[in-house]
């Protein structure tokens, strides 16, 4: 990257762990080429009505500022462009030609490791992906984390969660089900044996927990099948920033048992520290050809997913 590049635009999409894979790459690669830093928002105005799963962005709940490189006709055109490549790979020339920039397209489209990123050019470079490794965050792990603060007081119950998590050693455990479990089943979801040996690896860490707070979308699930967690608590407050401080109470605990997910990678990642023992699965998906080595921070212990 031995060029400067005057500007590099991140086209956001998808839910809050990946606009936050895609912020990290952006300042990354900003920083390394001393380049400005700009957005394309169009997705969430354009495309997320028809995404399977509603998505909002939620960035600037976060208190991260987002300028546009575009604005008027031409970034409703990008916008749409962007949206017609994404969903075919075609139309990569009138796209580069209209928003007057290179495009790097992330392929594959998760846990790609970046490499594609050593071809930035002069001008104006536009990233298209999730971005779903740990480099970018590394290399801007003293910034960011600072730089996340939300915008809005957090309500009674998620203050009282972080007080808890602050007084005694408490772990969290992310568990997603959802959507993953509406469109991929067993390939998509982690079993209970997973979070069985997650609770069984954190114990030989050393590293005590008085309790574990868990997180989940279906809490009747975690109800009926993570009995065996010892002094849990499966969080149910009321908020209606429940994405946001779900990650602030997260950050907060001592120990975490993350998911294969985004969402719960960053709740481990903003909280990251050397004392703090992290369980992450070995693999994404059940079949995945790829494992999370480059998707786990180093110093987290993977263990088996699937049996």
């Amino acid at each position: 990257m031995s060029r400067s590049a005057a500007e590099v635009v991140v086209r956001l999409n998808s839910g809050l762990g990946n606009q936050l894979f895609q912020l990290a790459q952006g300042m990354a690669l900003a920083g390394q080429t001393n380049a400005r830093l700009r957005f394309d928002t169009t997705w969430f105005y354009l495309i997320s009505g028809l995404h399977p799963v509603k998505r909002q962005l939620r960035l600037p709940a976060l208190g991260v500022s987002l300028p546009e490189a575009f604005s008027g006709p031409r970034r409703l055109a990008v916008g749409l462009l962007a949206a017609f490549f994404d969903k075919t790979r075609r139309g990569k020339l009138m796209l580069s030609g209209l928003g007057r920039m290179q495009i790097i397209q992330e392929d594959p489209v998760q846990l790609n490791n970046g490499d594609g990123l050593s071809e930035l050019g002069p001008g104006r470079t536009y990233l298209n992906g999730y971005w779903q490794t740990n480099t970018p965050f590394m290399l801007v792990r003293d910034k960011l984390p600072r730089m996340l603060r939300p915008r809005d007081p957090l309500s009674s119950g998620a203050e009282a969660l972080i007080a808890k998590a602050h007084s005694t050693s408490t772990g969290f455990i992310h568990v997603r089900r959802g959507d993953y479990l509406h469109f991929m089943g067993e390939e998509g979801a982690l079993p209970v044996s997973y979070f069985s040996r997650a609770l069984a690896k954190t114990e030989e860490s050393g590293k005590a927990v008085a309790r574990w707070l868990i997180f989940s979308e279906d809490n009747d699930w975690a109800q009926a099948n993570l009995g065996f967690v010892p002094n849990a608590e499966i969080v149910d407050y009321q908020s209606s920033n429940r994405d946001i401080e779900d990650l602030m109470i997260m950050k907060s605990c001592s120990a975490g048992i993350i998911a294969n997910s985004s969402y719960s990678w960053w709740g481990a990642a903003l909280g990251d520290r050397p004392d703090r023992p992290i369980i992450a699965p070995d693999r994404y998906w059940k079949t995945a050809n790829w494992t999370t080595q480059g998707w786990a921070l180093p110093h987290w212990t993977a263990i088996q997913g699937w049996s």
